[in-house]
């Protein structure tokens, strides 16, 4: 006969999820922006899961001569991009897996909050499928870091931010039920589920909806972020500058600059307005 579950296994399912969760956003934090990812992920079944779904979806797996050291390093530091305006078959494949991932998560975890306050055995395995989401945006992420998408610096730093908000905003909401904070019955006035649920949306609606398409619309949008804070810091230096040189007597004026440091500001405006007219 099979054993019935228990309320012990629906808090281990929840415990595993929290824990392929957990490395896998450890594994996020870890990709660094300024170069592909080439290596492999220590970890869980999960990362072993997207590392080997990265490696199946590369349409450049094919075995190569290992290279020297000098090679490998003369590569790493002429990394180039890949394309600029038309996407590559690889790189809307790994877009598509963010949003298949995104729109699976926004889902279940709708469900989840609702089914999981009550019921914790079906909690449990909605957080099993939550896990799949997770594992969907974790392979679209590692895709677009590879050297085979050719991504440019802009584009992985906005993928990385947006696929670790959806798992750290997973992370809290399963957290939430394994530690028992969102557990109760119906029309009880505990709403930490709701409110951890509504992050999780908010996270896969950015992830789904903002995030640029390819190089060339993360490289622009981050052009134009700094195009912006160049307005603002100009607009700040400006009207110190309207403000004139402080009185070394008058210690009230402390904003103000003194005589020899208007040159320096106005100097540095100047450096200011060639940066952004430069972009």
């Amino acid at each position: 006969t099979t054993r019935p579950f228990s309320h012990h296994d629906d808090i281990k399912m929840n415990a595993e999820v929290l824990e392929s969760l957990t490395r896998l956003a450890d594994t996020l934090t870890k990709l660094n922006e300024r170069e592909y990812h080439t290596g492999t992920i220590d970890g869980d079944d999960t990362t072993k899961d997207i590392t080997e779904a990265t490696a199946a979806m590369s349409l450049s797996s094919q075995q190569s001569t290992p290279s020297s050291s000098e090679q490998q390093q003369e590569e790493k530091e002429q990394q180039i991009i890949g394309y600029w305006r038309s996407l590559p078959t690889e790189v809307t494949a790994a877009y598509q897996l963010l949003a298949d991932g995104a729109e699976y998560i926004h889902a279940t975890s709708t469900k989840y909050a609702l089914v999981g306050k009550i019921d914790s055995h079906e909690g449990g395995n909605l957080a099993l499928e939550l896990r799949k989401g997770a594992q969907l945006i974790g392979t679209g992420t590692l895709l677009l870091f590879s050297p085979e998408c050719g991504s440019s610096r802009s584009l992985r730093h906005y993928v990385k931010q947006s696929s670790r908000a959806v798992i750290s905003s997973l992370l809290s909401l399963v957290r939430a039920y394994e530690d028992g904070s969102a557990q109760g019955n119906p029309n009880d006035g505990n709403n930490v589920g709701a409110q951890k649920t509504g992050a999780v949306w908010s996270a896969c609606d950015g992830l789904r909806l903002k995030l640029p398409k390819g190089n060339r619309a993360a490289m622009r949008r981050e052009l134009m972020i700094w195009v912006r804070d160049c307005n603002e810091s100009i607009e700040e230096f400006d009207e110190m500058l309207a403000l004139g040189p402080r009185d070394d007597d008058d210690d009230e004026e402390e904003e103000q600059f003194s005589e020899s440091e208007m040159k320096i500001a106005r100097a540095a405006v100047n450096i200011m307005k060639c940066s952004k007219n430069t972009l």
